[in-house]
């Protein structure tokens, strides 16, 4: 039970056998897919399920995957479009985008 006035963040989990982080919710999976480097991850597809849509799920594993990737002190290749554009959208993750693919996202050099 939460007393707080804003909804608990969903759990995400880091699935690194299926290289992917996954959100349950209502017997659903939403999922970011990865591949794994050296230096950090290569985002490459994200999937909400219809039933899920527009209830910010892709945005709680986006926000698990910042936290992630800060905590390994690791970078990310956004070829997710989805994910891509999120991280155009939230400057306070611009940290964790790899060098090679700021000017892409037209984010400024570090």
């Amino acid at each position: 039970m939460s007393t707080g006035s804003q909804p608990e963040e969903p759990a995400v989990r880091d699935n690194a056998e299926a290289r992917r982080f996954e959100l349950a919710a209502e017997g659903r999976i939403a999922f970011a897919e990865y591949n794994r480097l050296s230096s950090g991850i290569v985002l490459t597809h994200t999937e909400v399920p219809p039933e899920l849509e527009g209830r910010g799920f892709a945005s709680a594993i986006f926000r698990f995957v910042v936290a992630r990737l800060r905590e390994r002190g690791e970078t990310v290749m956004p070829v997710c479009p989805v994910f891509a554009l999120w991280l155009k959208k939230h400057a306070e993750a611009h940290d964790v985008v790899h060098p090679s693919y700021r000017s892409a996202l037209g984010i400024p050099a570090a």
